[in-house]
């Protein structure tokens, strides 16, 4: 059986350097640049993504939830709402490219800065390596490499537009 194993990509970007971890817990002790950082986390709706909204959010973060279907945000919102986080929920698809420039513009427009860039959407595809089609394959490249890309892309300029230097 071959496992296909989402990788996590974390940009952090802290006193103008940005930062690759492969770490999430690495983000959590961070928290000396909070209440002014602004965090945008792909892939939201449940576990590491879900997990990592909330421990930037309590670590003073104003964190930026993304996910496909809005309508899985709803365990997010209300533990925002009952501790006072500062969360709030948009919409992205990483797999499409209107979706993402749309979230991203509007983050920006809301925030007017991006700090930290979480890549969390993805999946992994369980089984024998032959038993999957090219069509299955291809997808999931889709999210989990090109999702990556995509978003990276979107993010960096904004990035680039606040004099950051970048690493």
């Amino acid at each position: 059986m071959i496992l296909f194993i989402k990788q996590y990509l974390i940009a952090l970007l802290i006193s103008n350097e940005t930062y690759i971890l492969n770490s999430v817990t690495i983000v959590c002790r961070m928290s000396n640049i909070g209440n002014s950082g602004v965090a945008l986390v792909t892939g939201s709706s449940t576990d590491i993504g879900y997990e990592t909204c909330l421990a930037l959010a309590r670590n003073g973060f104003v964190t930026c939830a993304t996910m496909r279907d809005n309508k899985k945000s709803g365990d997010l919102e209300k533990i925002a709402r009952m501790e006072n986080l500062q969360i709030k929920i948009f919409e992205m698809d990483v797999d499409e490219d209107k979706s993402v420039c749309s979230a991203v513009e509007q983050i920006t427009m809301e925030f007017g800065k991006i700090n930290i860039l979480v890549n969390n959407a993805g999946y992994g595809l369980f089984g024998a390596f032959e038993d999957f089609s090219m069509l299955e394959i291809k997808n999931q490249f889709e999210t989990n490499v090109f999702g990556v890309i995509r978003v990276i892309r979107e993010v960096l300029p904004t990035m680039r537009q606040k004099k950051v230097e970048l690493l």
